[in-house]
């Protein structure tokens, strides 16, 4: 790319990479500029405080992936409790389905089916202003063998 200098006389000018400015604009940030670096802050901001509670979901999904695998070899009720204890180290709580019993983690163990392991909860985020932002959460995991009933 070539630079193209132009005479003092044009202007008070000066091009450099095909763009003008005045020379006595050296250093100075515009209007624009300031805009443009505050919508960058914001998005940053927004997009960390987001994906804080994607990460987590993929560490649940982790954590039942390999609490599942050990169903084949250990009691549903002992890999239910470890299940209850590493959620509550990560800050997650289940929600309560009825439904099916009174236990936000469900571990399903069929004749001649891999086991299921699933459960459901959500998610706030706040930001500034009042906002609020709910994700929910359904980790599903299918165990890699089958998992007979004892």
């Amino acid at each position: 790319m070539k630079i193209i200098r132009l005479k003092k006389a044009d202007n008070n000018k000066v091009r450099w990479w095909g763009m003008s400015r005045l020379n006595s604009q050296k250093g100075a940030l515009s209007l624009g500029g300031i805009i443009f670096l505050l919508i960058i802050a914001v998005a940053a901001y927004v997009g960390i405080k987001m994906a804080i509670p994607l990460i987590q979901y993929g560490q649940v999904k982790e954590l039942f992936r390999t609490k599942v695998a050990r169903l084949k070899v250990e009691a549903a009720d002992k890999i239910k409790k470890e299940v209850y204890e590493n959620l509550k180290e990560m800050d997650v709580t289940l929600h309560v389905d009825y439904e099916y019993e009174e236990e936000g983690l469900h571990i399903i163990i069929e004749e001649g089916k891999p086991a299921i392991m699933k459960a459901s909860y959500s998610e706030d985020v706040d930001f500034p202003g009042g906002y609020k932002y709910t994700y929910t959460f359904n980790p599903i995991m299918e165990s890699p063998t089958i998992v007979n009933p004892r």
